[in-house]
């Protein structure tokens, strides 16, 4: 794998991963399931950006996070529950020609 898609399916798994999933990392993930019981307002999405960027700034040491978006989605998941999307625009820390976008849907 090149960096770029080292580091793309990193971050995928990062975002859809709760900490206590991996057994050597306890801590790993952002947790964002526990957002969708929460009404959906701009306060709630400052919170997860900044759980986002932080899990980043652990995890992912090799990226740079140039743009980061979090939107309701109209659907529902499989529960019922509401959904989200994650959006990021991120750059490879050690070659700054290489950037790229990541989206994941939580929900």
């Amino acid at each position: 794998e090149s960096g770029r898609e080292l580091a793309y399916n990193n971050l995928k798994q990062l975002l859809r991963t709760d900490p206590g999933e991996r057994v050597m990392l306890p801590n790993f993930g952002c947790s964002l399931n526990q957002y969708l019981f929460q009404p959906m307002d701009g306060e709630l999405f400052e919170s997860i950006k900044e759980t986002i960027l932080t899990s980043i700034t652990r995890y992912a040491r090799n990226v740079e996070v140039l743009r980061l978006g979090v939107f309701p989605l109209d659907e529902y998941g499989s529960e019922g529950l509401q959904a989200l999307q994650i959006k990021l625009l991120v750059q490879l820390k050690d070659d700054e020609d290489v950037s790229f976008d990541v989206e994941v849907k939580i929900g």
